[in-house]
């Protein structure tokens, strides 16, 4: 099993989080969220927190990231900078210039 972590929780946050628990493969361990989020159907077991910097990453190999499109980039860069797989559900970056060097980061 692969642990991982959900960041954003709102529409395709939601999306995200109900193929993750479908797959077999896959561990939810933590979902980060910025605004308030109905717990109701969110897995007891999982971590609910709203400060994704204080989190202890050393068991996450896979970092699901559904957020505003202009965060992408700086959460990109930090995971890939600690060795964490991402997975982006909007674009990246439309700054080819900052692709790259994700690119780089994450060879």
């Amino acid at each position: 099993m692969i642990n991982c972590a959900l960041i954003g929780y709102g529409r395709w946050g939601k999306v995200i989080y109900k193929n993750i628990i479908k797959n077999n493969y896959l561990n939810l361990k933590v979902i980060f969220y910025n605004k308030s989020i109905d717990k109701k159907n969110i897995n007891k077991n999982i971590i609910l927190s709203n400060n994704y910097k204080k989190f202890n990453y050393r068991s996450i190999k896979l970092i699901f990231i559904a957020v505003n499109s202009e965060l992408n980039y700086n959460l990109c860069k930090c995971f890939l900078s600690k060795k964490i797989n991402v997975f982006v559900e909007k674009p990246i970056s439309i700054n080819k210039k900052r692709i790259d060097e994700l690119i780089y980061i994450a060879k």
